[in-house]
């Protein structure tokens, strides 16, 4: 999908999905296979769900209100030009979590790692089974 507006929903029993240059909200669920988005903008809510595969998102995600990413097995990427107001829980069963997050605070606990980027005024979920985490928002 590439240069959508409006809403995306994707979902794969097995294969990538690739999203490129949208002004949308995302829903994509992979039962095997990556998702990849880049160049997002305006968007509000992230839904994704992979049984077996990575997740790379790219953009301006400053406007994100609602985040919700598992991965059974699989590494989370995410990259923003500027931080959303969003308090994210991040457990990974068995992988790293790497925060570049300017300003944001980070704190550890039970194996649960809570970043909170401005006011932490909206939730989100991170939770793999097997992967790493990275962030870099700016």
């Amino acid at each position: 999908v590439s240069g959508h507006r409006g809403r995306v929903i994707a979902d794969t029993g097995s294969g990538p999905v690739n999203i490129t240059d949208c002004e949308c909200e995302v829903s994509a669920d992979t039962g095997s296979g990556s998702v990849n988005a880049r160049g997002l903008t305006s968007v509000r809510s992230l839904g994704v769900d992979t049984g077996s595969g990575s997740v790379t998102i790219e953009g301006d995600l400053s406007a994100l209100t609602q985040l919700n990413i598992d991965t059974g097995s699989g590494d989370v990427h995410l990259r923003s030009s500027a931080q959303p107001s969003l308090e994210l829980r991040i457990d990974t069963g068995s992988g790293d979590v790497n925060v570049n997050a300017p300003g944001a605070s980070v704190r550890e606990s039970d194996g649960v790692t809570t970043v909170r980027m401005r006011e932490g005024a909206h939730r989100g979920i991170i939770d793999t089974g097997s992967g790493s985490v990275d962030l870099d928002f700016q």
